[in-house]
């Protein structure tokens, strides 16, 4: 608790998810990179989380730069197009800190995405990034589902909570 209060940096930063999830909605296995959940929300939607570690522990990038740069790097690279990121107001996810023995509240930095080529494509990405770890929950549609799934999505993601130890 000590390194807490002197604000260093945590050993170890994982998202816990909620005991259920909606109807309808699976978790995918994705054997070939530790550490990503997805879960599928319809076919055309899907909820992605990610928990990197070795990011250095220098000051930056700061949580708002990766929400951003996930956003980016998921037009370019995974759709082959640029994106449109629009920052959003932070948001508080609870945290439980060292095995329980401490809840707190973390601010996650949010960015909305949008592909103007394809205006049915949409989505946010939210991001926590703190010394070497980061935590990164993006929920995104294609087909125009996210004005339909979007608020349960993002209910979803803000439910579960960063498992933190330092």
């Amino acid at each position: 608790m000590a390194s807490l209060l002197a604000g260093a940096p945590p050993t170890d930063m994982l998202w816990a998810f909620p005991d259920s999830m909606p109807k309808g909605w699976s978790q995918l296995p994705i054997d070939d990179e530790p550490g990503v959940v997805q879960v599928k929300v319809s076919s055309t939607c899907l909820i992605d989380f990610r928990q990197p570690a070795n990011m250095g522990l220098e000051s930056t990038p700061e949580s708002a730069t990766v929400a951003h740069d996930v956003a980016t790097e998921f037009g370019e690279k995974g759709l082959g197009v640029a994106v449109t990121v629009s920052p959003l107001d932070p948001v508080k996810i609870g945290a439980s800190i060292n095995e329980g023995k401490l809840s707190s509240e973390l601010d996650f930095a949010r960015v909305r995405f949008t592909v103007p080529d394809n205006p049915e494509v949409e989505g946010v990405v939210y991001a926590l990034r703190d010394g070497d770890f980061a935590l990164i929950a993006s929920a995104m549609c294609g087909g125009g589902e996210f004005g339909k799934q979007g608020n349960d999505m993002k209910q979803f993601i803000e439910s579960s909570h960063a498992d933190v130890t330092y």
